[in-house]
């Protein structure tokens, strides 16, 4: 009966049960009830003192949301399962239905109410929101700057004035990227994750499981990660309770995506992820992306002089994580001068011969952004187009590609422009290191793992 009082059922009237007595329904207590009290997705909690009886104790367990969403256990037969004479009967009553109905109520299942934990939420906070606020999240520890050694070739980065026009994308946002991911990596991070808990605590609770975890995530997106590397990330996450009953710690799936997003832990974890996006690691090109192989191209984005390059600010997390506050003790930012392309085709148009590249959106330091292109023959075309007020009438950077593969299938290079016209007070390519460029050249060579 569980799945028919899940928060987001819609009730009338306030309580559980309401005769259907019309002159019932003009009771003081129905006044501002009902299916206004109940929160969907992303909503805002907005509670008052009328509507919750003149006093609201616990926010988080009184108004629902879906972190607290069917977290009451209803199935407990009236019983108080803390005391020997409870369990006693509880058990009957369990035994009595698993008899009944072998195949719902199983005894392998069986648990007492008040030994039940929570139920995992998939509640998640996205990174890369539209807004360019440079504070963090709430609570989140104050970023630090990356401590690297002096280089001849380093330079110092450019100072960015505030520009005039909010529509410039001048002030750069919070970076929170390793918190996006497509729907498909969620789901599969979370499949996963309930998969490799081995003992079904609903946590992450021994490195034996932490490395079962991560290392078929490695497998499975294709990461450049050696079986001796992924020992040295869990031996360094910590003790947990398997080792520890005292003090080692339990993740949950939230905690868990964070240490594995994060960028100083596994590199290049593809937030934009889709099934589907399997990598060719052989000689054989895929029949559909021929003579490209499909899967991940890198490399560098230049102007015409080399000097400048495409870069981006990588976020790294170092320290213990926190699993409540899913935080790192500091941070650390990164300069990464790689710029990517992933080719799979999405399906071929016939009467054109091109082969429509998928379409994809995700999150980098500057905020969002959307891929589109397709390949015809050995040439590419390729679009990067960023959106990071999620505005479609503000002018940001679009970096267009025309390039052409090897013949071995394993190098692209070509051109590209800056496709957009952009306000003169713009200084949106500053963020990308490409202060007032508007072309240049891009060698991409096909990343393998080894």
């Amino acid at each position: 009966m569980a799945d028919f009082n899940s928060e987001w059922t819609p009730q009338q009237f306030w309580g559980e049960r309401q005769e259907p007595n019309v002159i019932e329904w003009f009771r003081l207590e129905q006044w501002g009830k009902g299916a206004s009290t109940r929160l969907f997705y992303n909503e805002v909690a907005e509670p008052n003192w009328l509507r919750h009886n003149g006093h609201l104790d616990n926010p988080e367990e009184v108004v629902y949301s879906f972190t607290n969403a069917n977290q009451d256990q209803n199935i407990v037969f009236g019983i108080d399962t803390t005391t020997e004479e409870g369990r006693l009967q509880y058990k009957a009553e369990y035994e009595a239905l698993n008899q009944l109905a072998p195949e719902i109520i199983k005894m392998e299942d069986f648990q007492f109410p008040h030994e039940m934990g929570k139920q995992i939420s998939s509640e998640r906070k996205m990174g890369c929101g539209p807004s360019k606020d440079k504070k963090d999240p709430k609570g989140a520890p104050e970023e630090k700057p990356a401590a690297t050694k002096p280089s001849a070739a380093a330079k110092p980065a450019a100072e960015t004035k505030p520009a005039a026009k909010p529509a410039a994308a001048t002030e750069q946002r919070a970076n929170n990227t390793a918190s996006h991911q497509s729907e498909a990596l969620k789901d599969l991070i979370s499949d996963y994750f309930n998969r490799y808990d081995l003992d079904g605590s609903g946590t992450i609770n021994s490195k034996e499981e932490l490395k079962q975890l991560c290392t078929n995530l490695v497998v499975k997106l294709d990461l450049d990660m050696e079986v001796a590397d992924i020992d040295d990330k869990v031996t360094k996450a910590g003790a947990f309770k398997d080792e520890d009953p005292a003090n080692g710690q339990e993740w949950d799936v939230q905690a868990f995506s964070t240490f594995f997003m994060n960028a100083d832990n596994f590199k290049e974890v593809p937030q934009d992820w889709e099934n589907g996006d399997e990598s060719d690691e052989d000689d054989d090109q895929h029949e559909s992306t021929k003579p490209f192989f499909k899967g991940t191209y890198q490399g560098e984005l230049t102007d015409e002089s080399g000097e400048k390059k495409y870069t981006i600010k990588m976020r790294k997390g170092t320290g213990p994580l926190d699993p409540k506050t899913k935080n790192y003790a500091t941070y650390v930012t990164e300069d990464i001068p790689v710029f990517t392309v992933r080719v799979r085709v999405d399906k071929e148009d016939g009467a054109t011969g091109k082969k429509p590249l998928k379409a994809r959106h995700c999150c980098d330091s500057v905020g969002y952004y959307n891929t589109s292109g397709h390949i015809e023959g050995n040439k590419i075309h390729y679009e990067m187009s960023y959106d990071v007020d999620n505005n479609a009438t503000t002018k940001e950077p679009k970096l267009v590609l025309e390039g052409t593969v090897s013949d071995d299938g394993n190098k692209i290079t070509g051109t590209w422009v800056q496709g957009e016209e952009l306000p003169a007070d713009s200084t949106a390519m500053t963020f990308i290191g490409l202060e007032g460029v508007g072309n240049g050249k891009f060698t991409l060579d096909k990343r393998r793992r080894e």
